[in-house]
């Protein structure tokens, strides 16, 4: 099968033009989408970061949060330690063994530490919103 993206290229897909070889292709070609549509990265990067992921794969959240740390443009020092790196810290306890299934468990075991309503809570939770919106879609880290 082949998918061609006008003006960005062709990708040849090993799957066959037949409704099975489409159901085997369209994760695939969601997944390409998701990473690359409006993205800041390229076509072949995309492909690449698809190909890598696995579900025996562990993201190394400190290095993320660092490389994250860069395209956060109000995120002082203070503000790094005292907002962000708590969120960081559980969420990467939160998916040392088992990571959450999906993005509300996640969410919801990392701010289980602050208040309902609280002002820390809020601030974490769109810390955590943010980052997790940044990794999946540079492709870090897949979808929940």
């Amino acid at each position: 099968m082949r998918l061609n993206l006008r003006g960005h290229g062709t990708l040849w897909l090993n799957c066959d033009w037949s409704g099975r070889g489409v159901t085997q292709a369209f994760p695939f070609i969601q997944q390409l989408f998701k990473r690359w549509n409006g993205g800041p990265i390229t076509l072949a990067e995309a492909v690449n970061s698809i190909k890598a992921r696995s579900s025996h794969q562990k993201p190394d959240f400190n290095t993320l949060f660092k490389t994250y740390l860069a395209f956060v443009p109000n995120a002082g020092d203070t503000m790094w330690q005292s907002n962000d790196l708590p969120v960081q810290k559980t969420c990467t306890t939160a998916c040392k063994n088992r990571p959450p299934v999906h993005g509300a468990a996640l969410v919801t075991q990392c701010l289980a530490q602050w208040d309902q309503g609280s002002c820390m809570r809020q601030a974490s939770g769109q810390t955590l919103y943010g980052f997790l919106n940044w990794a999946v879609h540079c492709g870090h880290l897949n979808p929940l």
